[in-house]
């Protein structure tokens, strides 16, 4: 969730767009006392399922959002609809190293919380989010190995820049230094 990048290529069958493929240059900033991230503005494809995310039935939504980590696995996303609907979503994850099935599995807490009333669709929200984490899911175990939180082990790009931070506060937290920290 912290890759702006990812959601053009890996959410294309729900509401990945060919206009976003470009980051823009963002900050990383102190979203409030728990979560460091950045604020930014997407518009997002429009069809299907995602209409019931968006209450509008407009092709294409503009998007004000807000993303940030909380160390240690914590991450929170924001959506501020032009309509007024606000979305939080907010996952933590247990990491593999505690779990009886070893690395090669996490578990993860999904909440999602709306300022609108999802009477009527609120099932089609949770079948539209399923099918956002299966693409995610997808995507993830497309990846060989295991992701590395030394510095010289990555390339970051300015998609990154969150991902980054984050891996640089979890190796202080736990006390970790490898050669180029």
């Amino acid at each position: 969730m912290l890759d702006l990048a990812h959601f053009a290529y890996t959410h294309v069958g729900t509401f990945g767009s060919e206009a976003n493929k470009q980051v823009e240059r963002f900050t990383l900033t102190q979203l409030d006392e728990t979560f460091t991230g950045y604020e930014y503005e997407v518009l997002v494809t429009n069809e299907g399922d995602a209409k019931a995310m968006s209450g509008t039935g407009e092709d294409h939504v503009r998007i004000a959002m807000s993303t940030g980590f909380a160390l240690p696995f914590s991450v929170r996303s924001t959506m501020h609809y032009e309509n007024g609907i606000k979305q939080t979503l907010f996952q933590t994850a247990s990491p593999s190293i505690s779990t009886p099935e070893g690395t090669e599995q996490s578990y993860f807490t999904f909440v999602l919380w709306r300022n609108d009333d999802v009477a009527a669709t609120g099932n089609d929200i949770v079948d539209f989010e399923l099918q956002v984490a299966l693409e995610d899911q997808a995507m993830l175990e497309a990846i060989s190995g295991e992701l590395t939180i030394e510095r010289s082990g990555l390339v970051d790009v300015q998609s990154d820049k969150a991902s980054a931070r984050w891996r640089h506060h979890l190796r202080e937290l736990i006390g970790y230094t490898d050669a180029a920290s």
